[in-house]
């Protein structure tokens, strides 16, 4: 339902209809990520950028309490990303400086940790 209403451009129906989703993930004891990553691109979508990257934030700390590095390491390179395109660039830096760290784990998979690196971070940053 929420994917059919973000086509129809009704951004704030369609977080309604994830925020509803998650619940019922997180009432079967579950992390919602694909649920919580939807809402974000429904801020997206919409132009709110700070509002995706905030809820970017929140994916990438839930990620991190779930122990789910790969999702914590996404959604950090996302948010930076998302936040390159609102021309925040403190808060780019800030989130590549947790990336740097998480980057760095013998814990991440190395064919995810050169994804993120070539699809999110690319030629413009340097992670050394």
């Amino acid at each position: 339902m929420g994917d059919e209403l973000i086509s129809q451009r009704k951004y704030g129906k369609a977080r309604k209809e994830y925020k509803k989703a998650i619940e019922v993930v997180r009432s079967e004891g579950e992390f919602p990520s694909a649920a919580l990553y939807r809402v974000a691109a429904a801020y997206y979508f919409e132009g709110r950028y700070k509002g995706a990257a905030r809820q970017l934030d929140k994916i990438a700390e839930e990620a991190s309490d779930n122990g789910d590095i790969v999702t914590h390491a996404w959604a950090l390179a996302d948010a930076a990303w998302v936040l390159g395109q609102a021309g925040a660039r403190i808060d780019v830096d800030r989130r590549l400086e947790k990336l740097r760290k998480l980057l760095r784990s013998p814990y991440l998979p190395d064919e995810v940790r050169e994804e993120v690196t070539s699809k999110r971070l690319g030629d413009a940053t340097t992670l050394e």
